[in-house]
């Protein structure tokens, strides 16, 4: 008899386990992922990084062959310890654009190193001023605006696409963890109450059963 009255006692007590586990579950799966995004986060930072990083070793060659054209004695060793640099960047970014943006990119940008390589080869052969006129010129500035309005648009776009995107499953992580922890709260409270109302319904029907004993 005592065996039997403990049944429901017994059978709330395992849907109270069975329910807590089948909620934290999800819980736990939601924390763990949230490190994974945040390092996708911080990719995403990196590779913005990268095009500033493009961009930046773009302006140095320019730099670096002006200064030449002006006269400065190590104009020429500044752009050839630069240009492999950059050589080796631009590939690197393919991967995240088209094809036809990233042939564009790079069109503009061995323009640029051409005419960059036609000035420095003018300021070898004593040609300074034709040298300026072709840095200077509208053919190099066209070539300029091209490569940094691509890679503008390169880096706003990941930039803007990836926040968006991983700032959002971020949120929303954090939103679901709340509402879990919640449910799990008010649960708990409910099965805790029930728990209690069963014991004391066990108490009772046993304090009958031993008065109608007697």
């Amino acid at each position: 008899m005592a065996i039997r009255h403990r049944l429901p006692l017994f059978f709330f007590s395992l849907v109270l386990l069975v329910t807590a586990v089948a909620l934290c579950k999800p819980l736990w799966d939601d924390f763990r992922q949230e490190p994974v995004l945040a390092a996708q986060l911080k990719s995403e930072a990196r590779l913005k990084a990268l095009c500033l990083q493009t961009f930046q070793l773009d302006e140095s060659l320019t730099r670096a062959a002006t200064s030449a054209a002006l006269g400065e004695p190590d104009g020429d060793r500044k752009y050839r310890a630069v240009e492999p640099a950059l050589k080796a960047l631009l590939p690197r970014l393919r991967e995240f654009s088209s094809r036809t943006a990233a042939a564009v990119r790079e069109g503009a940008s061995a323009s640029l190193r051409a005419l960059e390589a036609r000035a420095l080869d003018q300021v070898r052969a004593g040609q300074a001023e034709a040298a300026r006129t072709l840095l200077l010129g509208p053919e190099y500035e066209a070539g300029k605006q091209v490569f940094a309005r691509e890679m503008t648009l390169l880096a706003d776009s990941l930039w803007k696409s990836s926040h968006t995107r991983l700032s959002g499953s971020l949120r929303g992580s954090r939103q679901f963890r709340v509402f879990n922890v919640t449910l799990i709260c008010c649960l708990l409270l409910a099965w805790l109450t029930l728990h209690i109302t069963l014991r004391n319904w066990q108490r009772t029907l046993t304090q009958i059963n031993r008065q109608l004993a007697q």
